[in-house]
């Protein structure tokens, strides 16, 4: 059985624009196992972003995929996202792969309440659990009244009971939507709501959100920038989601914010044991959250290892340009020569070989494979053209 989520192989993509073609992403491989996390790192406009939106197949309309599979592991057999309808991604989308956006704010709707949105998600993917809690208030309310007044309950109960009944079995039922314009009727409709109500509480109080109660009926702009990352995790975990995507989560926040939201993360990785791709600018924060580690340079993975392996014997020569442009006590500052290059004219060739201080005449013309130099640590470097035997 496969310990792997999700796996990328040779993923291209391309934006087409008045300037050129964007050479985006050229044959990208990347793999998430179960339960863990994979950092992704790299300059700004390495393509990491665009990495996770292709996993969503949510890439903005100028640019188009070229070539490449995602293959997903979530359900008895794989399948390959890039191959599916839209009906079908927009089940996996929320429900079984997850995004965490850069900027929260952005991406919540400002004329909604926290309990709409977070709401409008649970209606869509966990509509029939609802039901089942609904139908639980219903069937106690039913035993209380049979115990203390000796009766039976009345037709209303019962019609509710029916009726949630029904939405069990087949959530998308004609009849409730039906019964839901009848003002005599429709009372299951307030159960539901309660339900939906004590859900996104209990939801909130895991985001540990302060008087959750009150953060429930509150809309965005009353929420400070922590608060509003708080209720977008809220959002990216309500399903419980097999993979979450953090596309640089704490970009804008405070440094005692950026503490609490990773450390949150964590917890939440750690209950729900959902696999995340990290994506981050931050080697300090991949050092402390990541198991693993994928380095990305103008839309190529260069390296891929285990954490403590890439900070300790780092392979490729941006990797070690990478690490020793931080600025630490009692070692050197050193920045990285030159300038990330357009991708609309790539180097050829190994795309960093204009930048680096090991380039031979074969960095020029010919692309490096992609190869296990050690054992889990892979590199795309002609330093390392064979790989480990």
């Amino acid at each position: 059985m496969t310990e792997n989520t999700i796996r990328i192989e040779d993923l291209e993509l391309k934006f087409y624009t008045y300037e050129g073609v964007v050479q985006a992403l050229d044959k990208v491989n990347l793999e998430l196992k179960k339960g863990e996390i994979l950092g992704l790192v790299g300059e700004t406009g390495c393509g990491k972003s665009v990495t996770s939106l292709s996993i969503l197949n949510l890439v903005p309309t100028p640019g188009r995929i070229e070539g490449g599979h995602i293959v997903f592991y979530g359900g008895e057999k794989p399948v390959d996202l890039l191959q599916q309808k839209e009906s079908f991604l927009r089940g996996v989308r929320g429900k079984d792969i997850a995004m965490i956006f850069q900027e929260p704010r952005a991406y919540l709707n400002p004329v909604y309440t926290v309990k709409d949105q977070i709401g409008e998600v649970l209606m869509l993917h966990r509509k029939q659990e609802i039901a089942q809690m609904a139908l639980a208030e219903v069937e106690a309310k039913i035993e209380n009244k049979t115990k203390t007044k000796k009766t039976k309950p009345g037709f209303l109960l019962n019609y509710e009971r029916k009726t949630l009944q029904k939405m069990l079995k087949n959530p998308n039922a004609l009849s409730p939507k039906m019964i839901s314009r009848v003002p005599l009727l429709n009372r299951y409709k307030r159960r539901m709501k309660n339900a939906l109500r004590e859900e996104v509480v209990r939801i909130l109080r895991d985001m540990e959100l302060p008087d959750p109660e009150r953060v429930v009926d509150m809309y965005p702009h009353e929420l400070s920038g922590g608060m509003a990352q708080r209720v977008v995790i809220a959002l990216a975990l309500s399903c419980n989601p097999m993979m979450l995507i953090a596309d640089e989560p704490t970009t804008n926040l405070d440094v005692t914010i950026q503490f609490q939201i990773l450390n949150l993360i964590r917890k939440l990785q750690q209950k729900y044991g959902s696999a995340i791709l990290y994506i981050t600018h931050d080697l300090g924060v991949v050092a402390e959250l990541c198991d693993r580690v994928a380095v990305m340079y103008a839309g190529v993975v260069s390296e891929v290892a285990e954490v403590e392996e890439l900070f300790k014997n780092p392979l490729h020569p941006y990797t070690q340009a990478l690490l020793e442009s931080i600025p630490r006590p009692g070692k050197e500052f050193k920045s990285i020569e030159g300038t990330v290059p357009s991708l609309i004219t790539p180097p050829s060739g190994c795309r960093f070989h204009d930048r680096c201080s090991y380039a031979m005449d074969i960095c020029v013309t010919t692309k490096p494979p992609y190869v296990e130099a050690k054992k889990e640590h892979f590199v795309s470097c002609h330093l390392y053209p064979g790989g480990s035997k």
